[in-house]
């Protein structure tokens, strides 16, 4: 895609030219100019032309040349359009990250028909948190696996998956990114194309936790409207979008179609499980329903499994507790140190025990991804 900025102020558009190009070069092609009579002569040659004219409102020629230019943008300081009205405006004074996420945004929103995905050869892991039981402790084991990938230097997202998601209780979303996540679920399924674009756009970085998400305060009907399709596109973009290094998705205790796709779409599933008769029996019982929601995955989904054994009492030997035929590695004991009252609105201690439990675990799953912590992987938040 060619790319045309023109901006006066020459150390802002070289600078802004340098980072697009390093960002995302394999996409766009970007020429940078600081004279209005450079743009004329630019257009002017036969052959030259652009699919996004940026340019702040000095550099706007008196006739812009119609296709040449493509798409108008103005770089602006605040003002939505130039002073005829004629183009929409990009705030030029953002991270160079939003810029460009944003422009992508409005690009495709006046071209509806363009294709014009994310899409890198670096994949990123999807590991799923599943329980058949709730009350298991599943959502705060979650939690904790992101925050360990994510101490690990690997571009993390944690996303909630739950009918009633308790994403707020550990990542307290940015005041006006409540509804991030619904406004996603909305573009999955009225467009699906350029859905990265969409993600890209509407995650949010948390420094404390250096932990990418999405503001989710959403209603259970949102996310119940979501089908296993939708799902499986969702995953799917995650993946390959070049956005993250890991996904760790907190799903519901149900074996729903959508959830069904989810732990399909997934690299890895830690399974959490509870030692009494309850938990065990519904342990079985999900073993068993597997193969008839999913019979032509539900074998696969067993291997890819990690069994954890939470709030373990002690006593018992480790053949007490067996899964898929092999005996539960991980147990991981009561933890009185989860929650604190420092963190306002968000209770969850980030320096409790469970995170010497958990990175076993995260650092045992790295290994059977054949991956390295921080090996070859971006330095968090960019």
């Amino acid at each position: 895609m060619k790319l045309v900025i023109a901006d006066s102020d020459k150390w802002y558009a070289e600078n802004l030219g340098n980072y697009i190009r390093a960002a995302d070069g394999s996409r766009f092609n970007v020429s940078v100019f600081t004279r209005v009579s450079s743009i004329t002569d630019f257009f002017g040659t036969g052959g030259s032309g652009a699919d996004i004219f940026l340019a702040s409102p000095d550099m706007l020629p008196e006739d812009i040349p119609q296709p040449d230019a493509g798409t108008v943008f103005i770089l602006g300081s605040g003002n939505t359009c130039d002073s005829n009205g004629r183009f929409p405006s990009i705030y030029k004074y953002q991270p160079a990250d939003r810029l460009l996420s944003e422009l992508m945004e409005k690009y495709l929103e006046k071209n509806p028909g363009a294709a014009f995905p994310l899409r890198s050869d670096k994949k990123a892991h999807v590991i799923q948190v599943f329980s058949p039981q709730g009350g298991s402790g599943k959502s705060v084991i979650s939690f904790f696996t992101a925050l360990q990938y994510a101490r690990m230097g690997l571009r993390t997202l944690y996303l909630n998956i739950e009918s009633i998601s308790c994403a707020n209780s550990f990542i307290c979303p940015a005041a006006g990114r409540e509804s991030d996540f619904p406004k996603l679920l909305y573009y999955l399924k009225k467009y699906k194309k350029n859905l990265s674009h969409r993600v890209n756009s509407l995650k949010s970085y948390s420094s404390e936790l250096k932990i990418y998400h999405f503001g989710q305060t959403c209603s259970s009907y949102e996310l119940d409207e979501t089908t296993a399709e939708d799902m499986e596109s969702l995953i799917q973009e995650l993946k390959y979008s070049g956005l993250f290094d890991m996904v760790v998705l907190d799903a519901d205790s149900a074996l729903s179609r959508r959830n069904a796709a989810s732990l399909c779409g997934s690299d890895r599933i830690v399974l959490v499980i509870l030692q009494d008769a309850i938990g065990l029996k519904k342990l079985d019982n999900f073993c068993k329903e597997l193969s008839r929601v999913i019979p032509s995955a539900g074998t696969e989904i067993l291997d890819k499994s990690v069994p954890v054994v939470n709030r373990f009492s002690g006593g018992a030997s480790k053949d007490d507790v067996r899964f898929n035929g092999r005996t539960v590695d991980f147990r991981i004991p009561y933890v009185q140190d989860i929650y604190t009252a420092g963190r306002g609105e968000c209770p969850v201690n980030l320096n409790s025990s469970l995170n010497t439990y958990v990175k076993a675990l995260a650092a045992s799953m790295l290994e059977s991804l054949k991956l390295a912590p921080a090996g070859g992987y971006g330095n968090g938040h960019f």
